[in-house]
């Protein structure tokens, strides 16, 4: 029942392991079959393992972009990036001596801290961070069609719902999906390419994308 595991994402039907069996599963509506495990493609154990080891980048990002060692030194929308050993306009701990190995050098984007993507502190007082989206991705086609937690990073080719419906072009819903996160900052448009599924709003259930449907 929902309210004896709160935390354990309980919405609609999808597949959930809230017990620590082998796999996710989920009751089912055959009355000879109470419940049963889902089939959901596992990741590959060096997919799984390839964070442990980042990968130094300079003119793009890999996955989260940890590795990024770049020289942007801007957020999305132009705004300068303010240099990590200052404490103007805003205070933090993300520091040289905080984080010795994350590269904080100058004012350039980084990600020490496991974010989404590289990001800053900005010079305006009013915009404490902002994410550095303009940064292309590095060539991910060998990615592959599955994903870990929430899916936030999956980069991958899946372009139709659960249900099989096409998804429609990210570009064309652009403006709806800035409406949609109301938070901000500007979705990391680098990773909506064309019409694959994502997790730009870091959705609990999942990458998702818009539809053509009306219904």
């Amino acid at each position: 029942r929902p309210e004896r595991y709160p935390d354990k994402g309980f919405d609609d039907n999808y597949c959930r392991n809230p017990d620590g069996k082998l796999r996710p599963w989920c009751y089912t509506l055959d009355p000879n079959t109470p419940w049963e495990f889902c089939a959901i493609k596992t990741c590959d154990v060096g997919i799984l393992n390839s964070t442990e080891a980042v990968a130094e980048t300079t003119t793009c990002i890999q996955g989260q972009g940890e590795g990024y060692r770049g020289t942007v030194n801007t957020i999305w929308s132009g705004i300068q990036c303010q240099r990590w050993d200052s404490q103007f306009p805003h205070q933090h701990n993300i520091t040289p001596e905080n984080f010795k190995c994350k590269d904080l050098r100058e004012n350039y984007c980084r990600n020490p801290d496991g974010s989404e993507s590289p990001w800053c502190f900005t010079t305006d007082p009013n915009i404490r961070i902002g994410y550095c989206s303009q940064i292309p991705k590095c060539d991910v086609s060998n990615e592959q069609d599955c994903y870990r937690g929430n899916g936030k990073s999956y980069m991958g080719n899946l372009s139709k719902t659960r249900f099989g419906l096409t998804c429609s072009t990210w570009d064309k819903n652009i403006e709806d999906l800035r409406r949609h996160i109301q938070i901000f900052r500007e979705p990391d448009v680098s990773k909506l390419k064309k019409n694959y599924c994502r997790n730009p709003d870091d959705d609990s259930h999942g990458p998702w994308c818009y539809t053509d449907d009306p219904l």
